[in-house]
């Protein structure tokens, strides 16, 4: 075993993944009752709703005890979703670290420019770029490229200082 992986993290992980992508699939797709042992839903909900129910008990009104209740199910819903979605998270982040993946700090923010911008993952985002850019040139104005220079207009103005020479005044 080399000294960046670990074998026991990997399976881990992937042990891990199974049993959140099966108890999903089990709690959202299967149309019947699954009888597990251990099954995360069922355990998720009952730590959420002994509390909850404690809490609802002291409130002194009954409508107001109800309401409260009645909040209980969509919000269960969504931190349902984000346990699982954590789940995912820390079992592929132990496979990451059992195969000794390193993650640079520049790649993921160049990465995560370049998924702003659109440019490359998504036509939208470069084709709504190109129209405001067309727009621009057809009206006479500069237009600042992806490169940070300002280029000249279809004219030959610069937009800059006006001295029309194509380059940029500096």
């Amino acid at each position: 075993m080399n000294s960046h992986g670990s074998i026991v993290a990997v399976l881990g992980g992937a042990a891990i993944i199974w049993v959140v992508l099966l108890d999903a699939f089990e709690t959202v797709v299967l149309p019947r009752r699954v009888r597990r042992h251990l099954r995360l839903t069922a355990v998720f909900y009952r730590r959420t709703w002994i509390p909850w129910r404690g809490i609802a008990r002291r409130i002194k009104t009954v409508s107001r005890q109800q309401n409260f209740l009645g909040y209980f199910g969509p919000l269960s819903l969504i931190l349902l979703l984000a346990f699982w979605a954590t789940g995912l998270i820390f079992g592929f982040a132990l496979i990451q670290r059992g195969i000794g993946g390193q993650v640079q700090a520049s790649l993921v923010v160049a990465d995560a420019a370049g998924l702003l911008g659109g440019e490359d993952h998504f036509g939208a985002g470069k084709a709504a770029e190109d129209l405001v850019r067309a727009d621009r040139v057809q009206r006479g104005e500069p237009v600042v490229e992806h490169d940070g220079n300002l280029h000249d207009s279809p004219r030959g103005e610069l937009g800059r200082g006006g001295n029309g020479g194509g380059t940029r005044p500096g």
